[in-house]
C-alpha cells in the first residue's frame, strides 16, 4: 500500500525570514547587474574617445589641417588640435592633439612627415 506523506504547515516567522532571505539574494544580483552595466558604458566611452583621438591623427597625418589650431566638439568633450612647423627641420610638422573628457585631459606630440 502507498505510504501517505504529510508536511507541516510554516511559521509566519520562518515565512518572513525565508523572503528576507531571498530578497536580499535578489538585491545583490541587481546591484551587481548595475555595476557591470555602468562600467560597460564607460568603457564604451573610452573607446569612442580612442576612435576619434586617431581618426583626427590619421587626417593630421594626411594633410588635412594647415597650420592652425582646430577644435572638435563631441558629447563627451573637446578635441584641440594645433598644427605648427617643427624648429629644427622643414620636412615635418608637429601635431599636438588635446583630448578633453570631463575630468580627464590627455595631450599627444607627434612629428610627421608633410
Amino acid at each position: 500500500m502507498a505510504k501517505v506523506v504529510s508536511l507541516k504547515a510554516s511559521t509566519i516567522i520562518e515565512t518572513m525570514v525565508a523572503s528576507v532571505i531571498f530578497l536580499t539574494a535578489f538585491l545583490v544580483g541587481l546591484e551587481t547587474v548595475v555595476k557591470v552595466n555602468a562600467a560597460s558604458q564607460s568603457t564604451l566611452q573610452y573607446i569612442e574617445v580612442e576612435n576619434q583621438y586617431r581618426l583626427c591623427l590619421n587626417e593630421c597625418r594626411s594633410g588635412f589641417y594647415p597650420y592652425g589650431e582646430f577644435v572638435k566638439k563631441y558629447d563627451w568633450g573637446t578635441i584641440t588640435i594645433k598644427i605648427e612647423p617643427y624648429e629644427y627641420c622643414d620636412e615635418v610638422f608637429l601635431a599636438r592633439i588635446e583630448v578633453k573628457t570631463g575630468i580627464n585631459k590627455y595631450e599627444y606630440y607627434h612629428i610627421l612627415e608633410k
